[in-house]
């Protein structure tokens, strides 16, 4: 059911938005923001008056990074299908399948270890894409938001590994005719959330071998009806 955003939910859609310059995403939030913005409920729009829309396409971008070197790697995942239900051109419900099979490091060749990287990532060590090929999210409310260049917050759940986490991501929402986009701003994960340990901070890896636990990631889709 669509509401006025609560305040706990802005501040964790806030927090979440404040990105690495560096971060390969296509869209980062605005430090400029107006003091005060109006906010409109959205429109009331029945579940049941929806229609599925196809995912026909998208992209997550991600970022790794070891603090102790200030290394990066940059990367991308495919979205592979999902289905959005759109009312009136309102984001109602939905849910989107990631294939974790693509994850591609991106700005890296062979001689930087680009194969060796990519393989480690789908290996038991990180995602483990033999057992848990894909990740979904699942979309649970969507709530008008207070980031002028975002209108709308989402909220819902992310499984990966068979454990869920539930986000509020900011997302700048749009349809055209028969063809709707969202196109996320950069928010943060904690990969520990989905038992993703390796060199992390939480079982006590040595600081020159840490590989940061917060990861930015963003994304962009199109759906089609």
């Amino acid at each position: 059911m669509q509401k006025l955003i609560p305040i706990f939910a802005f501040l964790l859609a806030f927090s979440a938005c404040k990105s690495d310059p560096k971060t390969q995403t296509p869209t980062e939030v605005s430090q400029n923001k107006p003091k005060e913005i109006h906010i409109d409920a959205l429109p009331v729009v029945s579940l049941a008056d929806a229609k599925d829309w196809k995912i026909t396409s998208g992209t997550l971008f991600w970022q790794g990074s070891k603090p102790a070197n200030d290394s990066r790697h940059y990367g991308t995942v495919n979205i592979s299908g999902g289905t959005l239900k759109i009312g009136e051109g309102q984001l109602l419900d939905g849910t989107v399948t990631i294939d974790l099979n693509t994850i591609s490091a991106v700005g890296m060749d062979e001689s930087q270890g680009k194969t060796k990287l990519e393989g480690h990532l789908k290996s038991a060590d990180f995602f483990d894409v033999a057992h848990f090929p894909t990740a979904i999210f699942k979309i649970l409310e969507v709530f008008p938001s207070q980031l002028p260049e975002f209108n709308r917050v989402v909220r819902g759940d992310l499984t990966i590994k068979n454990k869920t986490k539930t986000l509020n991501i900011p997302i700048k929402w749009n349809v055209s005719g028969n063809t709707a986009t969202a196109e996320a701003a950069t928010f943060f994960i904690d990969r520990t959330d989905w038992d993703i340990k390796f060199q992390s901070g939480v079982i006590g890896t040595l600081k020159d071998k840490l590989i940061d636990d917060r990861v930015p990631v963003s994304f962009k889709l199109e759906a089609k009806l």
